[in-house]
């Protein structure tokens, strides 16, 4: 899974993209924020980050 951030100002969601192109079996997922979204969407980075780990059995 590749989480993109919409306004990320660092990394551009371009690179996001090309990044889930590349690897095999990638997911992109976008979410609405800045550079860290662990800190400024945490309820919503941790239901994608445990939702992805469950379903993958990690």
């Amino acid at each position: 899974m590749v989480i993109s951030t919409t306004g990320d100002w660092v990394t551009s969601t371009a690179l996001h993209r090309r990044l889930a192109e590349v690897i095999p079996g990638a997911h992109l997922t976008e979410i609405v924020g800045g550079h860290l979204p662990m800190l400024e969407r945490t309820d919503e980075w941790l239901q994608l980050i445990t939702g992805f780990l469950g379903k993958h059995n990690a």
